[in-house]
């Protein structure tokens, strides 16, 4: 990989992934069948946050430092275009349908939509502060925002972009999974070592769930009813089971380990 991996995104085919490296000003892409680098793509940013649109060979990347979207085809790996965003863009997340892009601008307690057919941005919604994980629910209708420095997670309408809730969790929330099935949020509560439980029928907390230390990205597998949570510190990733809501794994990996952003391939 490149220096400090961080971001991760699955291509929809689930014959790519794509990880960006923000001190190398890159993004490398690995094959899925392989689990080796073919390629990295050097973008002149800061990339964190990667999202993957759900039908077109299209990866987005928040350029932290500079203040933009990063478009690069991904059947040539080249980068096609800039999209205007607010400062420092950390989370990012595409409607379902692929027609909106939801963007957390930490410096400026807001996220922006953008219309990916023209690359405007039509809503600026203000959540709450220092936002950073960006994740839109499975139907669209709804997007969570995890506010760092609130210790808040922001539920916006996928419609009108008006925000509909702010729900208290833990300390400096980073990373939000759904669950769909069960109607679950699991928020990483990165300076708290846990994972807080939010029940989306009741829009509250219901369990708060130590992982190891630093957790940062977050992501469900509905076929195993399980979430994943990279604990950066610890150099382990927790397995919770969405039954027990407990933790019931912990599985070592390499030193920092990080993975913001949907890190399970479909």
């Amino acid at each position: 990989m490149g220096k400090d991996p961080a971001g991760v995104a699955t291509a929809a085919d689930g014959l790519h992934v794509y990880v960006s490296n923000p001190t190398d000003q890159s993004i490398s892409v690995i094959s899925a069948e392989t689990n080796s680098v073919v390629d990295e793509i050097k973008i002149g940013g800061n990339p964190l946050g990667l999202v993957a649109h759900p039908s077109k060979p299209v990866l987005y990347a928040a350029d932290w430092d500079n203040h933009r979207i990063i478009v690069i085809n991904t059947a040539t790996d080249d980068v096609t275009g800039y999209l205007n965003t607010g400062r420092t863009p950390s989370g990012i997340d595409i409607s379902p349908d692929g027609t909106k892009l939801f963007v957390a601008n930490r410096d400026d307690n807001n996220a922006v939509v953008i219309d990916v057919e023209s690359g405007d941005i039509v809503a600026t919604v203000a959540v709450g502060k220092a936002p950073f994980g960006v994740t839109f629910s499975r139907d669209g209708n709804l997007v969570y925002v995890a506010n760092v420095q609130s210790g808040d997670v922001s539920v916006v309408d996928g419609r009108t972009f008006l925000v509909l809730a702010h729900i208290p969790v833990g300390e400096f929330p980073y990373a939000i999974a759904e669950d769909w099935k069960n109607g679950y949020l699991f928020v990483s509560n990165q300076q708290e070592s846990t994972v807080s439980v939010i029940d989306l029928s009741s829009k509250r907390e219901i369990k708060r769930i130590d992982v190891g230390d630093y957790p940062e990205g977050v992501a469900y597998e509905p076929n195993l009813a399980r979430v994943y949570v990279a604990n950066w510190f610890s150099n382990t990733v927790s397995v919770i089971s969405t039954k027990s809501l407990e933790e019931i794994d912990a599985i070592d990996v390499g030193d920092g380990a990080r993975a913001f952003g949907k890190f399970i391939l479909p």
